[in-house]
């Protein structure tokens, strides 16, 4: 029996401390403007979210990152995160990914000893998970849909602390979106979503943020 599971069980558990309890990544906007307000309009809300910006913006460069770690590819790697550092417009969702992912670099080089090929490089989370995922023996498809699940699970919990909502709903709201979670990574795998491709309303509460209120998260 291998531990391969293990360790990516541990990479998606809710303790792995990179600090994405922190960061809302525009849902705190939607929220204080009234759009996500209970659990059926967080569930929807993370539905679109999912769909919509996390799928083309950072799920399918977990895929080219997991298909780069299996050809041993460091620049097709570095290419990846290059682009993601430039298609990640608002400011505060761009420093806010590379904050994670710097974290996320050295707490998996010193969790798993691993060794990465980024040095000084900034690097955004997206891409580590994939060649990490890969390098901890994950196949392709169960890659992605850990990674989006992962993405799920902080969303549906920082919506539970922000509207707030009890624990059970945010249970059932991961309960109910694991269907959804299977048919996006099909999509993802099938080439049906682009890279790219993204709700401008989005980038457009994440830039609002910093104009709220108050605020509970970083971004």
């Amino acid at each position: 029996m291998s531990c391969s599971l293990l360790h990516f069980l541990q990479l998606n558990d809710s303790q792995w401390p990179i600090g994405g309890f922190s960061h809302s990544f525009g849902l705190e906007t939607y929220i204080q403007e009234g759009y996500v307000y209970d659990a059926e309009s967080l569930k929807k809300w993370v539905l679109s979210y999912l769909f919509h910006s996390v799928a083309p913006i950072d799920g399918i460069p977990v895929k080219w990152a997991w298909e780069a770690s299996k050809a041993q590819d460091a620049d097709s790697l570095l290419a990846v995160n290059e682009r993601l550092t430039a298609i990640k417009l608002p400011r505060e969702g761009r420093e806010a990914s590379l904050k994670l992912g710097n974290r996320f670099a050295v707490l998996a080089a010193k969790t798993f000893e691993m060794t990465y090929p980024w040095g000084e490089m900034p690097v955004h989370p997206a891409p580590l998970y994939g060649w990490t995922a890969y390098r901890l023996g994950m196949e392709k498809e169960e890659t992605l849909l850990g990674f989006f699940y992962n993405q799920s699970v902080v969303m549906v919990n920082n919506g539970v602390r922000a509207i707030p909502l009890g624990p059970l709903d945010g249970q059932r709201i991961l309960h109910v979106l694991k269907t959804d979670l299977i048919q996006l990574v099909r999509r993802v795998m099938e080439g049906e979503i682009s890279f790219g491709n993204s709700s401008p309303l989005y980038e457009i509460m994440a830039m609002k943020h910093e104009q709220l209120y108050s605020r509970l998260f970083m971004s």
